[in-house]
C-alpha cells in the first residue's frame, strides 16, 4: 500500500518513536524511507535599552552547527534503517515553516505516508509550546501516522540512537500511533 514513507526526525523521544514505528512499518511493507530533518530557524538577538545579550551567534556559525547536527541525526537514523534492511535517504529542510516544508517535501519526494512524533500535549500546552503534528495535519497532502513514546521491546530503534532511549514510559507493545488521513477521519488500519 505505502511505497515511500517520510519520517520527520529530530533528537527527542517522540522522534525516536516515529523512527521506530516508521521503520517497522516500512520493513513489513517493503517500502523505502525518506528521513526529513527540519532545522531550527536562525533568530536575531534583539535587545532594548541597556540590556546586553549574553551571547550572540552569527548566521554562519548557526548554519555550521545546524549542518553538523543534521548530518549526525541523519547518519544515526540511516544506520537504524540499514540494520532494519530498509532502503532510506535523508533530506534537510531549508526555508518555510516546519509544517509547510514537510508538506511541500512530501509531494516533491512522492511520499505516500507521513510519520511524525507527538508529545500528546493538552490544548494549553500546544498553545505555549506549539505542536508540529497539529500544525501539519491540515497541510498534509497524504495520510499521517502520529506516534507518541512508549517502550517498544525489540524495536529497530533499539539501543544507541540516544542515551536516554530506555528512560521512556513503559507500556505493553509499541509506540502509540494514530494513522490520520484527514481531520477527524482515521485511515484504514494495515
Amino acid at each position: 500500500m505505502y511505497r515511500r514513507l517520510m519520517i520527520v526526525v529530530d533528537e527527542d523521544a517522540v522522534s525516536r518513536a516515529a523512527v521506530a514505528e516508521g521503520l517497522d512499518l516500512a520493513r513489513e511493507l517493503g517500502a523505502e524511507v525518506l528521513f526529513f530533518y527540519v532545522p531550527p530557524t536562525y533568530a536575531v538577538q534583539v535587545t532594548a535599552g541597556d540590556v546586553m545579550p549574553l551571547g550572540v551567534m552569527g548566521a554562519p556559525e548557526h548554519d555550521r552547527l545546524v549542518q553538523e547536527r543534521a548530518s549526525r541525526i541523519l547518519a544515526e537514523v540511516a544506520a537504524l534503517a540499514k540494520t532494519a534492511q530498509v532502503p532510506s535517504h535523508g533530506v534537510v529542510s531549508h526555508g518555510l515553516t516546519a509544517a509547510e516544508s514537510i508538506a511541500q517535501a512530501t509531494l516533491q519526494h512522492e511520499c505516500d505516508l507521513l510519520v511524525v512524533g507527538a508529545h500528546g500535549r493538552t490544548a494549553l500546552q500546544r498553545l505555549i509550546h506549539g505542536s508540529l503534528a497539529a500544525s501539519l495535519l491540515p497541510l498534509a497532502p497524504v495520510p499521517m501516522m502520529v506516534c507518541k513514546v512508549r517502550r517498544r521491546p525489540g524495536s529497530v530503534a533499539g539501543e544507541g540512537m540516544h542515551p536516554d532511549l530506555d528512560q521512556r514510559t513503559a507500556g505493553p507493545g509499541g509506540a502509540e500511533c494514530a494513522d490520520h488521513s484527514g481531520v477527524g477521519q482515521a485511515a484504514p488500519s494495515h
